[in-house]
């Protein structure tokens, strides 16, 4: 059974299998294993998820969402498409996928490249005496190492060669700060893994959006600013503008393509590399861009395109931006300011955006170890805010993890049930002692009376005291 390592591409789990297989040689380690030698190894989207599912003990869902780049293109699929594309993936049908998934209409051409950072080669010989190609390196719009803070390296592909991050490449250089935020919000785009986004309420926060910038007027609907919208985006992502896949999207923009069809074009599915340029633009964060789009799902966002409402800016009051900058610097988290404030987390985001004040990200790429502990964790009852604080991740990082147990969830019922139910007796056993008939018994415990008699009805009636006979009851 191969032991992936965290965050690991399918690619590379193949390649290492192969390599500790103990064939006489690969190709016929992939005949025995995969059933063919001449797959698309290299492929975003591989056929062989099922044949390394029984070779690492992994669900195919497991590894599509957790090894695969797959969860960033699915947020932007129909509900119909995903389906379908999930169906295909854990069945190995990968043919003509990219054009299922609008990939190929979109013209984002993918570089023929597999992407490492020279640091995390490092530091994965020394802790698995492995190099290997990382999923969050291959990310759409991927370009440097969030961990290290550098120009991601990249080798050429190729389909037939199986290879591994090289150990003898040279230090990169200091990323600039508009790959670190494009890369940023791709990988805070994968962290969604099972958000799916409807395209006619993505057109419209963008247009909300844009009406706040200044970038779109409203008289009965909102007209968007095109052209100014298009210099606005063309030049906040000048620095990484000469990046082969960001300067082909920029370069259609000048053609008057992008970004009008992400407003225009009905029912389309996009890349993710071109939402991520129009939500790093417009939004503070990818969080911030989801809140937006969930209230304007909802219907709960104010109707803006009325002349006589105020601006979106004004919504919430300077006094509540100034609430939320104290609170920042008291370093208190993100979800406790919103609840306190009663403001998105997503909006407290974006005003530690633009303050300049920093924000301490919990860990959401666990290792095997933590898991590990995580899990006994999960298994003892303990509840997973205790666990997140205690091991320094977040709340969903946990919360991820206890999905991936279904019978962990079923059996954590059981302890809180038992928990509740240990307590009721008591409280009801305490009252016992005191008091001698079940009125009274009632009255004073009423709360943990109902419980029991509800959910525990034979330990409670066998520890009440006796009923009053019915002729007895009315006796004065």
């Amino acid at each position: 059974m191969l032991n992936i390592f965290p965050s690991e591409t399918l690619y590379s789990a193949l390649v290492r299998h192969c390599l500790i297989s103990g064939y006489p040689s690969l190709t016929i380690a992939l005949l025995v294993d995969i059933g063919s030698t001449s797959k698309q190894w290299t492929a975003q989207f591989p056929s062989f998820i099922p044949q390394l599912s029984e070779i690492t003990g992994l669900t195919p869902n497991e590894l599509m969402r957790e090894h695969s780049v797959y969860p960033a293109y699915r947020a932007f699929l129909s509900s119909d498409v995903a389906t379908h594309v999930d169906t295909l993936l854990a069945n190995g049908g990968a043919t003509n996928l990219e054009s299922k998934m609008s990939i190929t209409a979109n013209r984002v051409k993918k570089p023929g490249e597999l992407n490492f950072c020279s640091e995390c080669v490092k530091g994965d010989i020394e802790q698995f005496s492995w190099s290997y190609w990382h999923t969050e390196h291959q990310f759409p719009g991927a370009l440097a190492c969030l961990k290290h803070g550098i120009d991601l390296n990249a080798v050429s592909s190729n389909r037939k060669k199986f290879i591994l991050p090289p150990s003898d490449t040279k230090l990169s250089s200091q990323a600039s700060p508009k790959a670190i935020r494009l890369t940023s919000l791709s990988l805070e785009l994968f962290s969604h893994k099972e958000i799916s986004f409807v395209t006619h309420v993505i057109t419209q926060t963008y247009k909300i959006k844009l009406l706040e910038l200044g970038l779109a007027t409203s008289n009965q609907k909102i007209r968007v600013r095109m052209q100014k919208w298009r210099q606005y985006m063309s030049d906040y992502w000048q620095d990484i503008a000469h990046v082969p896949q960001i300067k082909s999207i920029i370069k259609a923009g000048r053609a008057q393509l992008f970004p009008s069809n992400l407003i225009y074009c009905r029912n389309v599915s996009f890349h993710p590399i071109k939402h991520l340029l129009a939500i790093g633009s417009l939004f503070s964060s990818v969080d911030e861009f989801i809140a937006l789009y969930k209230q304007v799902e909802a219907g709960t966002f104010p109707d803006i395109t009325n002349n006589n409402q105020k601006p979106l800016k004004s919504i919430t009051s300077g006094t509540t931006d100034k609430r939320i900058i104290k609170l920042l610097q008291q370093n208190k988290s993100l979800r406790v300011i919103a609840k306190e404030l009663k403001v998105s987390v997503g909006y407290v985001r974006k005003i530690a955006f633009i303050s300049n004040i920093s924000i301490n990200h919990r860990t959401q790429f666990i290792f095997e170890k933590e898991q590990r502990t995580i899990w006994r964790k999960l298994f003892v009852g303990i509840d997973c805010k205790t666990i997140a604080i205690e091991m320094g991740v977040s709340v969903g990082a946990v919360e991820q993890i206890l999905s991936c147990h279904p019978e962990i969830v079923t059996l954590r019922k059981k302890i809180r049930f038992y928990n509740k139910c240990k307590v009721h007796r008591n409280n009801i056993t305490e009252a016992i002692k005191k008091y001698k008939t079940r009125n009274e018994i009632k009255a004073v415990e009423s709360a943990s009376y109902l419980w029991l008699f509800k959910n525990d009805k034979s330990w409670l009636y066998d520890n009440l005291p006796a009923a009053i006979p019915r002729k007895k009851r009315y006796i004065r």
